[in-house]
Order: structure tokens, then sequence, then C-alpha cells
């Protein structure tokens, strides 16, 4: 969010890896798979209209741990597809974490130290979820906002912590059905992806900057950097298992319109249950 021996990523990429909490009328929910498949070809399938699916005012957390994973592409294209028929979607983009009024605190802390308290985090999330539950809006796509997860991983907080924060900030989402979208990718790949998309000296900064990570270790040289990440991606997945809202696991590797179907096929599944509850 702020900031070679390479272990195998397994994504899993369908509706049948959702969690026990999403597991609802599965053959309502394979329709609009198919729906949403089609439409990331540019083929309208028809038989699920997921823009009136979608009702529920849905707090839809995009995440994962590497850089040109996709995330920020994927949080667009959700924001885009969900927004019709009456939707209302706000699209929250990682860069407007550093003008959003509700975050001044959290950057002030973070361009002093090079870290921000839990406690400035908790409050900076009330002050924004405060703000959200007045406007007008269906649909919050957070792009790495939310948990704040790679960011307590390089500052060093343990599992238990994290845990421990994790349900705190769970607490300020009432009133909101809530799904986290973790976007797993092969880690080389991505880096690469990300160089190539920023250009010049990224790589170079971006190696500097895991390198100040409490929980990196050296980092002299790309090699350790794609290390790292590997690393992160295992300890989110980990501590993710013990989050108290919904994850689901989609995999970039696998290309852009197979995310967003995935991604798709959740949140309807997700809104369902939402407006069941």
């Amino acid at each position: 969010m702020f900031g070679p021996a390479t272990r195998q990523i397994t994504c899993r990429n369908s509706l049948e890896a959702t969690g026990s909490d999403l597991d609802g009328d599965r053959a309502e929910v394979r329709a609009c798979h198919d729906d949403v498949t089609g439409l990331a070809a540019g083929v309208d399938s028809g038989p699920c209209d997921h823009e009136q699916v979608v009702r529920s005012r849905l707090l839809i957390l995009v995440t994962g741990c590497v850089p040109g994973a996709g995330k920020s592409s994927l949080a667009a294209s959700l924001a885009t597809a969900l927004e019709g028929g009456g939707t209302r979607v706000e699209l929250f983009r990682e860069e407007d974490i550093r003008s959003h009024p509700a975050f001044s605190l959290v950057m002030s802390e973070f361009d002093a130290a090079g870290e921000v308290r839990l406690e400035t985090l908790i409050a900076s999330a009330a002050d924004y979820l405060r703000s959200a539950r007045e406007r007008r809006t269906d649909v919050f796509v957070l792009d790495a906002l939310f948990p704040y997860l790679p960011s307590l991983l390089a500052w060093g907080y343990a599992g238990d912590e994290i845990a421990d924060f994790f349900t705190r900030l769970a607490a300020l989402f009432d009133g909101f059905v809530v799904v986290e979208l973790h976007v797993v990718a092969d880690a080389r790949n991505a880096l690469t992806r990300a160089t190539e998309r920023e250009g010049g000296d990224w790589l170079k900064n971006h190696t500097s900057k895991v390198s100040r990570f409490r929980t990196a270790g050296q980092v002299l040289s790309s090699d350790d950097v794609v290390a790292y990440y590997e690393d992160a991606t295992a300890r989110s997945q980990a501590v993710l298992t013990r989050a108290p809202w919904p994850v689901e696991r989609i995999c970039a590797d696998d290309g852009p319109a197979s995310a967003h179907a995935t991604a798709m096929a959740v949140v309807v599944a997700r809104s369902m249950l939402g407006d069941q509850s």
C-alpha cells in the first residue's frame, strides 16, 4: 500500500474455492459466473443481470502483496462493470490515500517515520467509513486500502497482532456487506510487469524501499526482492485465514479477463447472501 529459489503459488480460480460464508445458491451463482465470463470476453451470454443481483451496500477490498499483480486494474474493471442499472459505485484508488482527508494523519505519520501507529490506522478507517455511510453510494471498491496487510507485514507485526487488528477493523464495517478479493501472482512475473510499467529506476528504487522493511533481511538485488514478496505472499495467505470477513484468492496469472470474471462472480455471490441476512 505505502509502499532465487522460487516457491510455486497455487491459484484457485473457481467459485468452489470460496469460503463457507459464500456457500449459497450455487446454480444461480454459477449462472452469474458464466455471464460475467462472457462479459469479460466481450460476449453477452445473458442469463444473469449482475447489476440487478448486486443490490447490497458493498465494501469490496481489493488487496495483494506484490506490485504488478494487477490489483489496481482489477479494482477499476470491477468498478466499471458494477456501475450501471442505477448502481452507484465509488472507486478508491491506491494513490487516493495521500489526498483523502480521512487519511491525512496516516500520511503525516508515514512521511515522518516510515510507519503508522495501529491506533492511527483504526481512527482513520473509522473516519473514512463514517463519511462513506453519509454518501449515497451502493458499492465501494477499495484498491489496496483496508486491511493494510502489506504494510503491517513490512512493519514487523506478528500474525496474532495482525489478527487482533483485523478484529478491531471488522467492528468498523457495521452496515456494509464486506468481501476481500486477494490477488495472488507469481512474484517474479509481477515484478517484471511493474518494472516495465513504471520504467526508469523503479526497480532500483523499489529494492531500496524493500531493504528498509523490518522483516526483509538483507535486500541487495532483484532476486532478494522476489524472495521477500514470495515470503510476504505466504504470510499473507496464512494470516488472511484468520480474517473475520470473507476472503477469496484471485489468481492473476491466468490473465485479467479470468481474474475479473472470478472476482465478479464472488461479488455477486456475496451480495446475494447479504440480501438474505
